[in-house]
């Protein structure tokens, strides 16, 4: 299932689709479900990040169809680079 609204990617241009986390971030999503995917959008609308442990639970499910994975545009962005947070300076010891 394709999520929606998209919106281009003010990076490379590419539809995305922005959600939001469990702990409120907004993260850019693919709007398109892959395989090799690790987000899933709960009942809520909400973006979950699987780790593997979660995936392989997922994956056994017998309604595992109905829970498509997405991956985050960080992931396939060509410019994903200019939107990464940097580290605040470490102060010294």
């Amino acid at each position: 299932m394709r999520l929606w609204p998209t919106v281009p990617c003010s990076g490379c241009g590419i539809h995305i689709a922005w959600r939001f986390t469990p702990k409120g971030a907004k993260l850019p999503l693919d709007p398109d479900p892959v395989p090799t995917g690790n987000v899933v959008i709960n009942r809520s609308g909400i973006a979950v990040v699987l780790d593997r442990e979660r995936l392989k639970k997922l994956e056994a499910r017998e309604d595992r169809d109905r829970w498509p994975l997405y991956v985050s545009h960080f992931a396939t962005c060509v410019n994903s680079d200019r939107f990464r947070k940097k580290a605040p300076p470490r102060s010294a010891p």
